[in-house]
């Protein structure tokens, strides 16, 4: 990345920093620098391969017209991705513009999951707990990615949502930047403790 005027640092409260180069946040952890938007792009796999676990453990609870709900979550996320290339390519007198789709996209993927779940009727099952859980790392995750997305002048920072339900439990959300090994080792975590081994996060 080549800024075209000196950036500023500033801490995030995250354990790292965040560098604002011309529009452009970069992220900077330990000795690894990258973009928020490269960050985004390389996430996304993962976040495919973690709501594919949520959709392998809820197999045999599966409502009529689950599949299309699936199909919307992974469309979504592919729209983050062109969203985030749309950006990058744009003139930098259209960057805004293209900040604000991307904002849209990351919203759409959390209300997509929400959707997802708001089909089920599985009241009682164990399961549960443990859905929202995983539901809760991918959410609060994008949440933390808008939360470093840079903003036009005057602009309000929106999240994508403050909780998720499942079967009536609530789980709140708090927005948290990870690094693809972080979101691993926390969806893991989560799995690990539910006796949900299977749908670990290589």
């Amino acid at each position: 990345m080549n800024p075209t005027r000196r950036g500023f640092l500033k801490l995030t409260g995250t354990g790292g920093l965040i560098l604002s180069t011309g529009g452009a946040a970069v992220l900077l952890d330990a000795c690894n620098a990258q973009t928020v938007f490269e960050t985004i792009i390389s996430w996304i796999p993962t976040a495919k391969s973690a709501f594919q676990g949520i959709v392998t453990i809820l197999g045999p609870f599966l409502p009529p017209g689950a599949q299309a709900l699936i199909t919307e979550v992974f469309a979504a996320l592919d729209v983050v991705t062109a969203a985030v290339n749309e950006y990058l390519n744009a003139p930098a007198a259209d960057k805004a513009t293209f900040l604000g789709k991307l904002r849209v996209a990351l919203t759409a993927v959390g209300d997509q999951i929400q959707a997802f779940l708001a089909a089920f009727k599985a009241t009682g099952n164990p399961l549960i707990s443990v859905v929202l859980g995983l539901a809760q790392i991918i959410i609060s995750t994008i949440e933390g990615f808008l939360g470093k997305i840079p903003l036009p002048a005057g602009a309000k920072v929106r999240t994508v949502r403050a909780s998720i339900h499942f079967e009536g439990v609530t789980a709140v959300v708090v927005p948290k930047v990870r690094s693809i090994s972080q979101f691993k080792k926390d969806f893991n975590s989560v799995c690990e403790a539910n006796g949900q081994t299977s749908i670990e996060l290589q």
